[in-house]
């Protein structure tokens, strides 16, 4: 199903080995243009494909439309993935393990992205979503945003509560999962004013 006008996408190893995951981008063939309804050059195929650096087999693991954007355990044993309208991960077999970790508006993916950190032990996936609000996706700007931990365990995902929250991509989760670091700043119609 891919073709000349294919390419990659984004790509990570997976910890300790020579496999490499990779997702890839459709482009409009040469010399066509883009039209109307596809006004981008070139669209993500929502994807993840493995490939064996050492015999170059390629492993299809998610079909186009499946999968997304996509951050790799620091154990190797488990993919977070950012669909169109969710959160999920899988093994590295491309079987499912937690569907539906977080679920949001398909649009978010383009307009306001979720952020996904993996901890260092493995053991957890921060999810960084904006705040809902009324308007969120209509409005220009920056936006507040809260943070979940899942635990791959099946305990129960919690909320980090942050006062005031982050906004927009201005922010950063240690390693191990325990600190935060973030900006706040007002936004007229986005945010509120700083606290004193």
């Amino acid at each position: 199903g891919y073709d000349a006008s294919t390419e990659l996408r984004s790509m990570a190893f997976i910890p300790g080995t020579h496999q490499l995951l990779f997702n890839t981008h459709q482009f409009q063939p040469t010399g066509v243009e883009p039209d109307d309804a596809n006004r981008l050059s070139a669209k993500p195929n929502q994807d993840l494909l493995l490939v064996d650096a050492d015999t170059a087999e390629i492993k299809q693991l998610l079909a186009p439309g499946q999968g997304g954007i996509f951050q790799v355990s620091p154990d190797g044993k488990l993919i977070g993935i950012q669909t169109l309208d969710h959160i999920e991960v899988i093994g590295l077999d491309g079987q499912l393990i937690h569907n539906d970790l977080a679920t949001y508006p398909a649009a978010w993916l383009y307009n306001s992205q979720p952020d996904i950190y993996w901890a260092q032990d493995s053991s957890r996936l921060s999810v960084v979503l904006p705040i809902p609000t009324g308007s969120a996706l209509d409005s220009p700007g920056p936006q507040a945003r809260t943070v979940w931990q899942y635990f791959m365990n099946g305990a129960p995902a919690t909320q980090i509560q942050l006062f005031p929250p982050p906004i927009g991509n201005s922010f950063s989760i240690s390693p191990d999962g325990d600190w935060i670091a973030y900006t706040y700043y007002y936004y007229p119609g986005q945010t509120d004013p700083a606290p004193a």
